[in-house]
């Protein structure tokens, strides 16, 4: 039989295991009411202090009260990555069929200039001052954000040619 030290503390740890699994349990998320999107990929507070969210539903913005979203006819899918910012206040990203858009007084638009369909996988998109660079299977694509003059820069050759 069990002397009475040995069963208290055999009762202690079956306490404190049972109390351990109960509370490291992990909290279910709850949804975000006006966010359809399960998953989150990308995350940016802008200049003028909204919240928009690249997610696998596309783009949202968030005003602090209510979610707007974004979409546009030639998407070849929704979900959207690489927020950015640019000088003009436009925001940038990328979606996973690597399209690049930019939504500009409220409108989302596709930038043509960049030919997805020649590229292998979704760029990985950055903005510095007034260009914004994306990269491609050949190298790197650039587009003067103030003026939309865009190149291709093939850095294997080391040769840059317009899009045109």
């Amino acid at each position: 039989m069990l002397n009475f030290s040995l069963m208290k503390f055999i009762i202690l740890v079956f306490f404190l295991i049972v109390n351990y699994k109960v509370e490291s349990q992990a909290q279910p998320l709850s949804p975000i009411p006006g966010l359809a999107g399960k998953e989150i990929y990308d995350l940016l507070v802008d200049k003028r202090g909204f919240l928009w969210v690249a997610s696998d539903l596309g783009v949202y913005r968030y005003d602090g009260l209510s979610f707007v979203n974004f979409s546009n006819s030639h998407q070849a899918s929704l979900a959207a990555t690489g927020l950015a910012e640019d000088q003009q206040g436009r925001i940038w990203f990328n979606n996973f069929s690597g399209q690049i858009f930019y939504i500009e007084n409220e409108v989302m638009k596709l930038l043509d200039a960049y030919n997805f369909k020649n590229e292998s996988t979704f760029p990985q998109i950055a903005l510095f001052q007034n260009q914004l660079v994306a990269t491609t299977d050949r190298g790197l694509f650039t587009l003067n954000t103030a003026n939309f003059q865009a190149r291709y820069r093939n850095l294997k050759e080391g040769t840059a040619s317009p899009t045109n």
